[in-house]
């Protein structure tokens, strides 16, 4: 099977990455697993490949905001940041060793939909077909060299709108836990300051009490020295 006529369906690939429920704790499959007459890791790599072809991935890692737009318009942003979280495991994107580990964990018909989501793609063909695919060569180096830089600059920019975001929301997180935790100790003070209030009032009233009852004492005293 050549590689140049294998195409990924996104739709097919994407909703059989969500028909993930969860993520099996035990490997199905080492890289050697055969399927189809080729190995696990040969059907990973070309599915990576595929992957980082499209308009949405900039490099050869994927981040969490290309996922998101690379699954746009198919699932909803939660449930493409929850497939993004399964498969990446240590560092802020998705890493191909990542992926390729991540589909070694996958229940065997789930498996078999994505590998499925690798299609022929069939062309048309054309009396001057070897014409075409030079001029079309020609075309796709030209633009790939114009778009090099554009490409990485712009991935630059993304990277930098991303960690820009990531800090202001760490940011805002920190702010509300010095709120709460601020909320939290004037509470403390003021629970402290009720019961020393409680505490003071009787003390005041135990001490009103002691008076009072001194006093009935003095009285009844002068009282029966009256009398007799």
């Amino acid at each position: 099977m050549e590689l140049n006529k294998i195409e990924l369906n996104k739709n097919k690939f994407i909703y059989a990455l969500s028909s993930i429920k969860k993520l099996s704790t035990i490997k199905k499959r080492n890289w050697c697993y055969i399927l189809n007459g080729k190995t696990s890791t040969y059907w990973s790599n070309i599915i990576w490949n595929k992957i980082l072809d499209s308009e949405y991935i900039y490099g050869n890692s994927i981040y969490r905001y290309e996922f998101y737009n690379f699954c746009e318009y198919i699932i909803s942003k939660e449930h493409a940041k929850n497939i993004f979280d399964m498969i990446k495991k240590k560092s802020r994107c998705i890493l191909e060793n990542e992926f390729e580990d991540f589909l070694e964990y996958l229940d065997e018909d789930i498996y078999k939909n994505i590998i499925d989501s690798l299609e022929i793609k069939y062309e048309k063909k054309l009396d001057n077909q070897k014409k075409n695919e030079n001029i079309e060569n020609k075309i796709d180096e030209s633009y790939n060299k114009k778009n090099k830089f554009k490409k990485n600059s712009k991935k630059i920019k993304k990277l930098e709108e991303m960690e820009e975001i990531e800090e202001m929301e760490e940011m805002e997180e920190i702010k509300e836990i010095e709120e709460i935790e601020e909320i939290e100790e004037i509470e403390e003070i003021e629970e402290i300051i009720e019961i020393e209030e409680i505490e003071k009032f009787k003390k005041e009233e135990l001490k009103e009490n002691e008076n009072e009852n001194y006093l009935k004492k003095f009285i009844n005293y002068f009282t029966n020295l009256f009398s007799n």
